[in-house]
């Protein structure tokens, strides 16, 4: 498995819920406990098993400022990358597309979020 980044990662999550938005689905978890922490219990968005995205606590969503500068440059990318991937199917999303590929999520990365800031979104 390659080490995508955090913006192809959702790209990848996006693209699954645009494939096959009927079969989304809510699952009780806890993360095991460690370095520190206890288990800590959540709610995520499935698409059969994979989850997909973890719903926010109600403390951590007031605590977010969002940035909508940032979130229309990521918006304008998903387009983008969606309209240079090959992949058609959910089961696809798995398949390596090429290093070009994921290499432009790097980039798109370092210009949206900064380039210093590029290694918190592996």
């Amino acid at each position: 498995m390659t080490n995508k980044s955090v913006l192809q990662k959702l790209y990848e999550k996006r693209r699954m819920i645009e494939m096959d938005p009927g079969s989304i689905k809510v699952m009780y978890a806890v993360r095991a406990a460690g370095a520190g922490r206890g288990p800590e219990p959540g709610l995520y968005l499935c698409i059969g098993n994979a989850p997909i995205a973890k719903l926010l606590p109600a403390k951590e969503i007031d605590e977010t400022v969002p940035d909508f500068d940032k979130s229309e440059a990521v918006e304008l990318s998903m387009g983008k990358m969606k309209e240079l991937d090959p992949r058609t199917s959910i089961e696809d999303l798995d398949e390596v597309v090429g290093t070009e590929f994921e290499e432009t999520f790097y980039k798109m990365a370092g210009v949206i979020f900064g380039e210093s800031r590029e290694g918190d979104l592996k």
